[in-house]
C-alpha cells in the first residue's frame, strides 16, 4: 500500500514514525510549501528546514516540498491513501477526488467537531477545557476539519495530560465496525511518560510554558496509538465513518467549535469576560505573557493620552474581598496596602504582586508602580483597558475632535498590528489543477 503523507513538524513526524513501523506500508513525504519572502524587494527564501523534511532526508525516504514532484503519481492513482497531520494548507478537492473514498484523511488533535482549525492544542488551553483528544478524520472537500471521523480517543482530561506526569493514563481508542462502537483501552507506558517532559518546537509554544510542550507531546502520543489502530489488522479497510456533528460516544461539551491560530492579542486581558480565577488560570500556562493597557496623561507632547502596556505577574485570587471603593467597576483597580487589586466578572477580585511596562526589561513591585502612578498618570479613576477598548475610544476621540487632528501614534502601531494579524490568517490552498 503506497501512501502520500503530508507533515511539517514533531507531531507529524512522530506520525509518520508509527506509520513506517508497518511494512507493507510505502511511504512518500510532501513537506510544508517554501514560502517566497521578500525584503529590498528580493526574494528571499525561509532557511528553517521543517522536521519532517529532516527526518525524512536523514532515512532515505522520497521528500519534496513541491506537490509537483508527486502531481503525475496522484494523476495516475499511484497512491492508495493520503495522510496529513499538522500541514498548513488546505487539501483541494482536485487532489482529494483522485483518491478512493475515505482514503484523504487527517490527524486532528481536538475531539472534533470541536476545535477544529489550526491552533487546537493552543485553544485548548486558554480555555482551560476540561477534556480533549484526538480524532482521525476525512478530508472535506470544501472545509477545514468538517470530514466524517474514523477513529477518536475518547475523552481525556487535559489537566491529567499536563500535571499527572507519574500517573496512571488511559483511554479508549474508538471506532465503529460491522454496525458495532469498538472500544479499544490504550495508554502511556514509561517511555512515552519520559517523551511528555520533552521540550517541543511548536513556534506558538513561546507564548506558553511547560505545560503546553507536555499537553502537545501527551496528543502527540495518543496520535500515533490512534495512527497504529488505524493499520493494525487492516482495520483502515473495514472501519465505518460517522458524521463529524458529535463524538463518537455520542457525547456533547459547550465547547468552541473553531480554532484560529494564535496570536499576540489572545493574551490581552479582556475584564468583562474573565473572571480573577479565569485570569489566574492564563497567569499559570504563560511565561508572565498576560497584559493589559493603562492609559498615561501626557502633558508635554498636548496628547490626549497615550496607551501603556502593562504584563501582570505573581496573581492570585482574592475571596471575600471588600473594595475600599464601594463604586469600583470591572477593570477598575485600586492599590491597598501594597497590592494592586483589580475587580473581574462576577464581582472576583485578584491580587496583582509586579507590573512590567512593555519598554522595561524587568517587573517592578506595586509600591513603585504606585509612585510611577502619581507622577506620571494622574488619573482620577485607576482603570486596565483592553487592546480593542483603546482602539475604540482613540476612533471616537478622533472623530469628535477631527479639527484637532488628533494622532496618538502608538494607537496607530496598534491599529497596524491588527491589520497585519489579519492578512496571515490567510489559508494556502494546495492544488493539483
Amino acid at each position: 500500500m503506497r501512501i502520500l503523507f503530508l507533515g511539517s513538524d514533531d507531531f507529524s513526524t512522530s506520525i509518520l514514525k508509527t506509520i513506517l513501523k508497518f511494512p507493507k506500508l510505502k511511504v512518500d513525504v510532501l513537506g510544508p510549501l517554501i514560502e517566497s519572502r521578500k525584503y529590498d524587494n528580493k526574494p528571499l527564501r525561509t532557511v528553517v528546514v521543517p522536521k519532517i523534511v529532516e527526518y525524512s532526508n536523514k532515512n532515505n525516504i522520497p521528500c519534496s516540498q513541491d506537490i509537483n514532484s508527486y502531481k503525475a503519481s496522484i494523476v495516475n492513482g499511484k497512491y492508495d491513501m493520503l495522510i496529513t497531520a499538522s500541514y498548513s494548507a488546505f487539501i483541494h478537492k482536485s487532489i482529494i477526488n483522485k483518491f478512493p473514498p475515505n482514503r484523504c484523511i487527517n490527524i486532528h488533535p481536538s475531539l472534533l467537531p470541536y476545535y477544529k482549525g489550526a491552533a487546537p492544542i493552543q485553544r485548548t488551553l486558554l480555555d482551560n477545557a476540561k477534556y480533549t483528544g484526538v480524532t482521525i478524520q476525512t478530508l472535506h472537500p470544501d472545509k477545514f476539519d468538517h470530514g466524517k471521523i474514523l477513529v477518536q480517543s475518547s475523552p481525556i482530561l487535559t489537566r491529567s495530560l499536563y500535571e499527572d506526569i507519574d500517573r496512571p493514563i488511559a483511554w479508549e481508542n474508538l471506532y465503529k465496525k460491522n454496525g458495532n462502537l469498538i472500544k479499544n483501552e490504550s495508554f502511556f507506558d514509561e517511555n512515552d511518560n519520559k517523551a511528555r517532559l520533552q521540550p517541543n518546537e511548536d513556534k506558538t509554544g513561546i507564548y506558553f510554558n511547560e505545560k503546553y510542550s507536555s499537553l502537545r507531546n501527551s496528543l502527540t502520543i495518543v496520535a500515533t496509538k490512534l495512527v497504529h489502530e488505524l493499520f493494525s489488522d487492516d482495520n483502515y479497510e473495514c472501519i465505518e465513518a460517522s458524521e463529524n456533528n458529535k463524538l463518537l460516544i455520542g457525547e456533547e461539551f459547550a465547547y468552541r467549535k473553531m480554532s484560529p491560530k494564535i496570536n499576540v492579542l489572545d493574551f490581552d486581558i479582556i475584564w468583562m469576560s474573565k473572571t480573577a480565577a479565569d485570569v489566574c488560570y492564563l497567569s499559570t500556562i504563560t511565561e508572565e505573557k498576560i497584559y493589559t493597557h493603562f492609559k498615561r496623561n501626557c502633558e508635554k507632547n498636548k496628547l490626549p493620552w497615550v496607551p501603556e502596556k502593562l504584563f501582570l505577574s505573581d496573581l492570585e485570587l482574592l475571596d471575600n474581598y471588600i473594595p475600599i471603593n464601594k463604586h469600583l467597576e470591572v477593570g477598575m483597580f485600586e492599590i491597598k496596602d501594597g497590592q494592586l487589586i483589580v475587580k473581574c466578572r462576577d464581582n472576583t477580585y485578584l491580587k496583582c504582586g509586579r507590573v512590567r511596562q512593555a519598554d522595561k526589561p524587568r517587573f517592578i513591585s506595586i509600591g513603585k508602580f504606585e509612585k510611577l502612578i502619581k507622577k506620571h498618570y494622574k488619573q482620577d479613576v485607576l482603570k486596565f483597558d483592553t487592546f480593542d477598548e483603546i482602539i475604540q475610544e482613540y476612533k471616537k476621540l478622533k472623530g469628535t475632535e477631527e479639527d484637532t487632528k488628533v494622532h496618538i501614534p502608538v494607537v496607530e502601531g496598534m491599529l497596524n498590528l491588527k491589520t497585519s494579524l489579519r492578512r496571515k490568517g490567510n489559508i494556502l490552498t494546495l492544488s493539483i489543477d
